[in-house]
């Protein structure tokens, strides 16, 4: 319904003065209405087998008097901005995925793996190489994936929405999930999120209301690679039939580091037990993704590797002219559509009448 309505608000009319018809046209109508009415109610009896017409007359009166409405419509002339033109774009859809366990604060890179991969990231995302217009979207994973904000062009929220994921100064992780990766889940999540988007824009409730084009794509996961997945084979699989090319970055050393934590006891969350993180930089999992979809890999084990070249140059091989509808602000009449149908139903009856007789 909401759909209809506003496409109705986008109809003008060129002559509306042909409106003040409807007063006469609404008084007719109901004058008929209240013949047929009474008609109907007081007709005389007559017999099972009786010639008598009723119906015939009365569907010629409503049918004129529906003609005659579409006439006044069609006097007053509609028009739409309907004209389009295409105009080429070359935005993306920029979707990255951050690493949130507890082994991503390991000191082995920088002041922390963390620090590290969210200054390379806020670094790219205020950079001209993306683009206006370009829409960003944000994952966070450990045991479970998390969608921090829908695709959107507002580099800010994106960016406030990273800064929100930090880890604990006094390294006590309340939420035990961070002490796991399971890439699994996040392949699972992503194209499950941006579907869902899609529809939303394009058949759901925003359908109109927000003019969604679709973009080329493509995916950053920043991680250490140290997860604990038994298997990627179902998910990565059902992950690269998306046909996104995903780049994935690896933060860390091979010697690796370790972290001293606290965790809640699982048998009384009151009470705080120290745990040891050792973790170091594995590729494994992450060459696997970009080997199945087509992206490339690149690792960040010291503050100074150019990791910026390496994502700039995955943003510029990915982006493609796109045709995008444009409205051109001018407005197409379409008054002989409510003339066409008038005519049409007359000429039909004119031809009925005339092979019947």
């Amino acid at each position: 319904m909401s759909n209809w309505l506003t496409w109705l608000d986008k109809i003008t009319f060129a002559r509306e003065q042909y409106f003040d018809l409807t007063t006469l046209w609404l008084a007719g109508g109901i004058g008929i209405l209240l013949v047929l009415v009474f008609k109907r109610l007081f007709r005389p009896k007559h017999a099972r087998d009786s010639k008598q017409k009723l119906i015939g007359p009365d569907w010629v009166w409503l049918l004129s008097a529906v003609l005659a409405g579409l006439m006044i419509v069609a006097l007053a002339g509609p028009k739409i901005d309907t004209f389009k033109m295409l105009q080429s774009k070359d935005n993306l859809d920029i979707i990255i995925a951050i690493d949130k366990s507890v082994s991503m604060a390991i000191r082995d890179v920088g002041t922390s793996r963390h620090e590290v991969m969210a200054r390379e990231i806020m670094t790219l995302i205020s950079s001209p190489a993306v683009h206006n217009g370009d829409r960003m979207t944000l994952f966070t994973f450990s045991e479970k994936s998390n969608w921090r904000m829908p695709l959107s062009d507002d580099k800010e929220e994106f960016l406030d929405k990273l800064l929100e994921v930090e880890h604990p100064k006094d390294r006590v992780y309340y939420d035990r999930s961070q002490l796991y990766t399971y890439l699994a889940g996040l392949l699972t999540h992503i194209p499950k999120a941006l579907e869902m988007q899609d529809k939303m824009f394009q058949h759901g409730k925003f359908r109109g209301v927000v003019n969604w084009t679709s973009y080329p794509r493509v995916i950053f996961i920043f991680s250490d690679g140290d997860s604990i997945d038994d298997s990627l084979n179902v998910s990565l699989a059902n992950f690269a039939k998306q046909g996104i090319k995903t780049y994935t970055i690896g933060i860390g050393t091979s010697s690796g580091g370790v972290l001293n934590i606290k965790v809640p006891a699982e048998n009384d969350p009151k009470q705080l037990v120290p745990v040891q993180i050792q973790s170091k930089l594995n590729m494994r999992a992450l060459d696997l993704i970009k080997e199945k979809t087509g992206g490339k890999s690149y690792v960040v084990n010291s503050s100074s590797n150019q990791v910026q070249s390496f994502l700039i140059a995955a943003l510029a091989e990915n982006r493609k002219p796109t045709l995008t509808l444009v409205p051109t602000g001018e407005a197409e009449n379409f008054w002989w559509d409510f003339l066409a149908i008038p005519a049409l139903i007359i000429v039909s009856l004119m031809a009925i009448n005339f092979i019947r007789s």
